[in-house]
């Protein structure tokens, strides 16, 4: 694979929602391509639209986090499955922070399938951990937002979550659970 550049929101964003230390080891990685950034832990997902990331979707690893002044982040191969991160702050310039990146060999769950299509249903009452709504605040900051909002659908098995930020998209998708 080639090295290639992605808005550093857009991981930042991604990181609040992947698994940490899952047994499903795929779901402890980013998918990054086919114009998007998506990470899951199973109970909730967030799908960026992200045009830079034109290219065969592939699972990474990113071990430590991306600084905060980070604007863009260059993922930068050293062999054919794993490389370094490199940021860059807002003026182009190299920031002192390098986290490591491997590439995860695995199959990533059809997010496409999870994303609830058409009109929401009428509910009268839904139960979901509400921890998962203050993550998705701090991923729509990460994007961008300057408000604490987003339009919700409330489905049967899940609520849809859409956050726009004048230069992002993202769709978040909590799993409801019984109360």
């Amino acid at each position: 694979m080639k090295n290639f550049s992605i808005d550093a929101r857009q991981i930042r964003s991604a990181m609040i929602m992947q698994a940490k230390n899952d047994i499903r080891y795929y779901l402890n990685g980013i998918l990054i391509g086919d114009g998007k950034v998506v990470a899951t832990d199973g109970h909730r997902i967030i799908v960026v639209d992200s045009p830079k990331s034109n290219f065969k979707p592939t699972i990474f690893s990113i071990k430590g986090k991306i600084p905060k002044k980070a604007i863009d982040c260059e993922f930068v191969f050293i062999g054919e499955d794993y490389g370094v991160v490199m940021s860059k702050d807002g003026k182009g310039s190299d920031i002192d922070a390098v986290v490591k990146f491997s590439v995860v060999e695995g199959r990533f769950p059809d997010y496409k399938r999870v994303i609830p299509k058409g009109d929401g249903d009428k509910i009268s009452k839904v139960g979901f951990n509400i921890d998962y709504l203050s993550d998705v605040s701090k991923a729509a900051k990460e994007l961008g937002s300057t408000y604490s909002g987003g339009e919700f659908e409330f489905h049967e098995a899940s609520v849809l979550i859409r956050v726009k930020t004048p230069e992002n998209k993202a769709k978040c998708v909590i799993m409801k659970m019984r109360l």
